[in-house]
């Protein structure tokens, strides 16, 4: 009986002690797993939790009367809150700009690293959207790039008698990749049309086969109306 008395005596203070000291031991299991994420090398998470935990304490001294605060009552309430609060709100706040400094300095290095200048980016740059044009005709090929040039388009005429059948169009996605209108004079297969048109995002236009009929003045003039849709002021989808 005297066993089984004290060991009652004994969770009757350690209850007593829970429901009279919870606050504070709410508090100090909330810094315990914020020691514990940092001592798992989750120092930024653990800290961040420590701060956390302070705020904690200050809501509950500030919701809490006297009485049921327990070991949280130090001074008078008002002194209480604002000290916890100030401390805890500074820990968080110095806790979460360290992340953001942190990710964006992440973010930065991954741009430089993996060369972020993205193909929008170089459209907006150059106000106009990236394409690839047609032309057998080699004279009125130059006479557009001329054209666009002196409107203001990144241009770039490309020779196909001058590259094999095999190097022309990985040349074309790579001049296009740079955001310029590419101007290709000569005649395409249907294999290389058919590639220029998968990469280019629906902005192949050939002024060849389909327009055999057309006088060099009107394939002229075709293709400067279609250039003119690719600038990047009467266009959607283009982020501004």
């Amino acid at each position: 009986m005297n066993a089984r008395a004290i060991r009652r005596g004994g969770n009757g203070v350690f209850g007593h002690t829970v429901r009279s000291q919870w606050p504070i031991l709410l508090v100090g299991l909330t810094f315990v797993a914020g020691f514990g994420l940092a001592a798992a090398n989750f120092w930024r998470r653990g800290a961040l939790l420590l701060g956390i935990g302070v705020v904690l304490a200050a809501a509950l001294r500030l919701t809490l009367p006297n009485g049921r605060a327990g070991l949280l009552v130090v001074r008078t309430k008002g002194v209480d809150f604002m000290t916890t609060a100030t401390v805890g709100a500074a820990m968080a706040q110095t806790e979460v700009s360290e992340a953001d400094r942190s990710d964006v300095a992440t973010d930065r290095a991954e741009d430089r690293h993996q060369g972020k200048v993205t193909l929008e980016r170089r459209s907006r740059r150059h106000l106009h959207l990236p394409a690839v044009i047609a032309i057998e005709q080699q004279e009125v090929a130059e006479r557009l790039e001329e054209s666009l040039f002196a409107k203001g388009f990144e241009v770039l005429l490309v020779r196909g008698n001058e590259l094999s059948t095999h190097t022309l169009v990985p040349v074309i996605s790579a001049v296009r990749s740079a955001g310029l209108v590419v101007i290709c004079a000569g005649r395409l297969g249907a294999d290389q049309q058919r590639e220029l048109r998968a990469i280019s995002e629906g902005r192949f236009f050939a002024l060849t086969s389909f327009d055999d009929l057309l006088a060099s003045e009107a394939i002229l003039q075709k293709a400067l109306t279609i250039a003119e849709t690719l600038r990047i002021g009467g266009m959607q989808g283009i982020e501004k």
